[in-house]
C-alpha cells in the first residue's frame, strides 16, 4: 500500500541538505522513515538518544513515546508494561513542553482508552485529553470522544457525538 510513499519521503529526505538532516526536525524525520521501514528497534535508539540530546523538545519527545507505543504493542508480555510507561513519561512531556501538540495528546488518548487499567488506560483521562484535542480541534476531538464512548460500550454516546460532528462540518 505505502511503499511508494515511503520511498518517496525516503527521496526527499536524501535531498535535504546536511544541516537539515542533522537538525531536530531532521532527526524526528529520520526516525519516523525508520519506523515507517519496520526498524522499530533501531528507531527506538536513535529516538532514545534525540531526547536525551534535546530533552526540551515536544516533538522528540513525542516521536519517542510514539515508538513507545508502537513497541509496546509489538512486544512480549514481560516487556510490554516498560514501554508503555516510557511512552507515556515522554507523551505526558511532549505536552508539557507544547500544551497544543494535538498528536500527542491523541496518541495518549488512544493509551488511556484502550490499554487495561493494570497498564495505566484510563477513561476519565481518555475523556479529558479528548476534551483538550476538541478545544483545539473540533472535529478531530470529536471523533476522538466518540471512540471513546465506543470502546466503553456506551453506543448511544458514540452515535450522539458522531451526530453532532456531521452538524459542524
Amino acid at each position: 500500500c505505502c511503499s511508494g510513499i515511503v520511498e518517496q519521503a525516503e527521496a526527499l529526505y536524501q535531498a535535504l541538505s546536511e544541516t537539515q538532516q542533522s537538525s531536530i526536525s531532521g532527526k524526528v524525520i529520520a526516525g519516523r522513515l525508520m519506523m515507517w521501514r519496520d526498524q522499530y528497534d533501531e528507531a527506538e535508539i536513535f529516538l532514545g538518544k534525540l531526547v536525551a540530546a534535546h530533552p526540551q523538545s515536544a516533538q522528540a519527545h513525542y516521536m519517542y513515546g510514539w515508538v513507545s507505543m508502537t513497541q509496546a504493542q509489538r512486544a512480549s508480555i514481560f516487556s510490554k508494561l516498560g514501554y508503555a510507561k516510557t511512552g507515556k513519561k515522554h507523551l505526558l512531556k511532549a505536552i508539557d513542553l507544547d500544551s497544543e501538540h494535538l498528536k500527542a495528546m491523541e496518541l495518549l488518548a488512544q493509551f488511556y482508552n484502550y490499554a487495561p487499567s493494570l497498564a495505566g488506560g484510563d477513561e476519565d483521562k481518555a475523556v479529558e485529553l479528548g476534551l483538550r484535542v476538541k478545544s483545539i480541534e473540533p472535529v478531530t476531538g470529536v471523533s476522538l470522544l466518540s471512540a471513546i464512548a465506543a470502546n466503553h460500550d456506551d453506543e448511544q454516546a458514540a452515535l450522539v457525538i458522531l451526530e453532532l460532528t456531521e452538524r459542524w462540518i
